[in-house]
Order: structure tokens, then sequence, then C-alpha cells
């Protein structure tokens, strides 16, 4: 394996004035007297907005896989007994004490992501939905 050491070029020394120029200094000159300062800054802008969109939309994508998920889990814990009338309709239903804890908690847990998400895509505060999401 080749040592990267060697091949290194040392950026804090300055070239003598009578060297050639290097294209990184060339490019460097040319900005400094285009004046394009104002659009390298627009660049950067740019890239970080749109870091920032990807950002925000894919902690909305899983905030809907989670949401998802949520529902199934809820749709998922049936009750424990049901009760049927003469026309084959269910007349009621029953839920053990665990089973109802259970979907107790699987409703809160599908109530706070879909109000964060709410709040993300309604009003632009998605630190309730990264909160949510942990």
């Amino acid at each position: 394996m080749a040592d990267c050491t060697t091949n290194v070029v040392a950026c804090e020394t300055p070239a003598s004035p009578g060297a050639a120029k290097s294209l990184s200094d060339k490019v460097a000159a040319a900005l400094e007297h285009s004046q394009a300062g104002p659009q390298v800054a627009d660049a950067v802008v740019k890239q970080l907005t749109d870091r920032e969109v990807n950002r925000r939309v894919d902690l909305v994508v899983r905030g809907l896989a989670r949401q998802e998920e949520l529902r199934k889990q809820l749709d998922g814990l049936t009750p424990d007994q049901q009760v049927f009338a003469e026309d084959g309709s269910v007349a009621s239903e029953g839920y053990s004490a665990a089973r109802l804890k259970q979907r107790a908690e699987a409703k809160s847990a599908l109530d706070r992501v879909t109000a964060a998400l709410d709040a993300a895509v309604g009003q632009g505060s998605y630190c309730c939905l990264k909160k949510v999401l942990g």
C-alpha cells in the first residue's frame, strides 16, 4: 500500500513570485476579479436549503410510515370476545384488561404521530415529529 503522505502538496506555503500559478490559484484570482461572491453565496444558500428540504421530506415520509405501522398495529388488536346477535351481526365486544391497555397505548402513539405530522405539514414545525420518531 502506498504511503499517502509522500504525495501530499503543502497548501500552507505560498508560491514563490516567479512560480507558475496552480489551477486553484487561477480560479481564485478569476473569482476575486469577477466579483462572483454573491453568486457563490447564492449557491451556498441554495445547497443548504436543498439539504434542509430533503431532511424534512425524509422526516415526513418516516412519520407517514410510522403512522401506517401504528394504524395496522391498532387494527390488529381485536376483541378477546365477541357476542353475536341472532342475525349474525356483532352484538357486543369484550376486551381483556391487558388487551385494552395495549389498544390505549397504540391509540396514544398513533395520536402523537398524527399530531406531529399535522404540525410539521400544516405549521412547518418539525421538532415534535423529530422527537416522536426518535
